[in-house]
């Protein structure tokens, strides 16, 4: 047999089933072998294991990880052992397949592949990238050693990296305090035997630093460890610098980030030379640190320094052995993209035109739509970009700006035109509409833009048309619903998802409620009073997720709740109307001082539904500032 699949699990149902199902590629290539060794599940997890294999053994649990790991090798029958924890889901493992099926295992000892762990778990937002060491040929003396953070005693050189990526969902949860300490004390123990192992250091580093009492201990064992490493000429130097600025750049410590930046890169060449993978994401780490300070000159020129340093290692496959040691945090292509957002806004500080627009296109704002926030940054960069160029400039770039551009500042344009003097506006609209332009979406803005601004509003109904037919998107249309005070009722009715509308444009739409309470709603169909009821506390909703105060549009929600209930009447409300009938119930109670009652009806808000426990949490706080302001 060639290849023995282990792992250890508890209680891992939530992942588990897909964990072996994207196993199964493997198990059915190559000659190979499940084990699955359960440590003292009280859940599904054994259950679901025995549906994939046969050879589910129990081991009690002893506090130590390398014994658990060692029952489940002893078992195994195969030439190599792969590790897999039951969190751990295989987007592809053709590259694992290959490196079997090949006969290419024949020239290497051991072998790692890419594990990215995620911190939400629906895989959205950062994401860390790590090899892990993980494979390794079978020798008469493979042991797991390492009570915690165990490892494989065999591990070495020949070693191969990989291409497969295994998503990892155990940081989701935050850090458990009790296993903190349970590691350290395994951790601390270890110290007796292996005082010269640089790695253990680093352990030790990451176990203590989680409470507060211990930091000062944390930081005396990192310390140890980086005067071992420079004693033994160990580069695993690289990883504790690594490991010391991620966790300051996590605590907005920027200043002591800069000052590792300082020390790492001053490291002695006999340790660190030529360019390692871990210089990606340190320079990465100065540059995040350098903007959040509001040194933009400089973190315009460490940025530009990552971006060189990303395209040599991507150009020429450097793999250092560091890989091995350190996290990628910064060095992956989504931090890439991620890091123009920060390059765009320095560049328009210092006022490098030239290099913002360059950014601009090799990421628009549609290579952020699936980041909401880096996708309003991205709208919010554009839009000042555009800003900066007077009127004959700004025609002329969205004239004869290639493709890639013009599209951009279109976007922007279609925002700023609203707020621009009504002499520029007639001279850009009027070049535009002379210059015949390439795009037959652009000519149709540019004709509505010119009926509507230059025809005495006669546009109106055309400029919602054309966002419908030409999918503007949707700041832009809070932008036109707002300033222009049209109705929006009608769109709203016959729009598919009325919480992503208001999701992506609510910064833009202080007065939208306001405007849809003016509307006579005589003879308007009781599913769009509906939507505008839901529109609303969808935008209030979205306001405090933000962390801004939403109680100006309080007042909004309850008459539009009210005027739900003076159309259709009483029956069959939604809960959504209910909702806001009772808002205007706890704005007429606060404004006769009746708290008592203000509290029975926030109760029963919260009962409608949990989501509307921010609001009343914010009901709670100004009914407390009323009350103190009685006294």
């Amino acid at each position: 047999m060639l290849l023995t699949i282990g792992m250890i699990v508890k209680n891992e149902e939530k992942y588990l089933r897909q964990c072996l199902e994207a196993l199964q590629p493997i198990l059915k290539s190559i000659s190979s072998e499940l084990i699955i060794v359960d440590t003292g599940s009280t859940d599904r997890t054994v259950e679901i294991a025995k549906e994939f294999t046969d050879k589910v053994y129990f081991f009690e649990w002893i506090n130590d990880f390398a014994a658990a790991r060692n029952f489940g090798l002893e078992k195994a029958q195969g030439e190599w052992f792969m590790a897999v924890d039951g969190d751990e889901i295989f987007v592809s493992c053709d590259d694992i397949i290959h490196f079997f099926k090949s006969g290419e295992y024949k020239q290497y000892n051991s072998a790692c592949f890419l594990v990215r762990s995620f911190i939400n778990a629906d895989r959205t937002g950062r994401y860390v990238d790590g090899y892990v060491p993980r494979l390794t040929k079978i020798l008469p003396e493979t042991r797991y050693i390492g009570a915690v953070h165990e490892k494989i005693n065999t591990f070495g050189d020949p070693i191969i990296l990989l291409k497969d990526i295994a998503d990892h969902y155990g940081y989701i949860k935050t850090i458990n305090k009790d296993k903190a300490k349970r590691n350290a004390e395994i951790l601390v123990k270890r110290l007796e035997t292996e005082e010269s192992n640089p790695t253990l250091y680093r352990e030790l580093f990451e176990a203590f630093i989680v409470e507060k009492e211990t930091e000062e201990q944390a930081y005396e064992y990192l310390n140890k460890g980086i005067d071992l490493c420079n004693k033994i000429g160990s580069d695993y130097l690289l990883s504790l610098y690594h490991c010391h600025m991620a966790l300051c750049v996590s605590r907005f410590n920027y200043e002591d980030a800069l000052r590792i930046y300082d020390d790492y890169f001053s490291i002695d060449s006999s340790i660190k030379s030529g360019i390692r993978n871990t210089d990606l994401d340190i320079v990465a780490f100065a540059a995040h640190s350098l903007y959040k300070l509001g040194r933009y000159s400089e973190a315009y020129d460490m940025i530009n320094k990552y971006f060189d340093l990303y395209d040599l290692i991507e150009r020429k496959n450097i793999n250092t052995r560091d890989s091995l040691y350190s996290y990628r945090y910064l060095s992956d292509k989504n931090a890439y993209r991620e890091m123009h957002i920060y390059y765009v806004d320095c560049c328009i500080s210092e006022n490098k035109i030239k290099s913002a627009e360059d950014s601009i296109r090799q990421y628009p704002a549609s290579a952020y739509t699936s980041d909401r926030n880096r996708y309003l940054d991205r709208i919010r960069q554009i839009k000042i970009l555009a800003e900066k160029y007077d009127a004959d400039t700004l025609a002329e770039k969205l004239v004869k700006s290639d493709a890639k551009l013009q599209s951009e500042l279109f976007r922007a344009f279609r925002s700023i035109v609203f707020d621009m003097a009504e002499d520029d506006r007639r001279k850009v609209i009027e070049k535009l509409e002379k210059a015949n332009l390439k795009s037959a979406a652009q000519r149709k803005l540019v004709a509505i833009y010119k009926k509507h601004f230059l025809g005495n509003g006669a546009g109106d109904a055309l400029l919602m048309e054309y966002s419908e037919k030409f999918g503007m998107d949707y700041p832009d249309l809070f932008i036109i619903i707002d300033k222009e005070c049209m109705n929006a009722i009608s769109y709203l009715s016959g729009c598919e998802d009325i919480e992503l509308f208001i999701e992506e444009g609510f910064c833009s739409v202080k007065k939208f409620p306001e405007t849809m309470v003016a509307i006579n709603y005589k003879n308007v169909a009781r599913g769009d009073i509906f939507n505008s009821v839901k529109a609303c506390l969808c935008t209030i909703t979205n306001f405090l997720s933000y962390g801004y105060s939403a109680a100006f549009l309080y007042s909004a929600a309850g008459n539009l709740g009210i005027r739900y209930l003076e159309a259709f009447g009483e029956s069959n409300i939604p809960p959504e109307v209910m909702a806001a009938v009772t808002m205007a119930e706890i704005n007429l109670l606060r404004n006769s001082r009746n708290f008592k009652g203000c509290l029975d009806a926030l109760r029963r808000l919260i009962k409608l539904d949990k989501k509307y426990a921010p609001i009343v949490m914010e009901y709670q706080n100004l009914i407390k500032s009323d009350m103190a302001n009685l006294k």
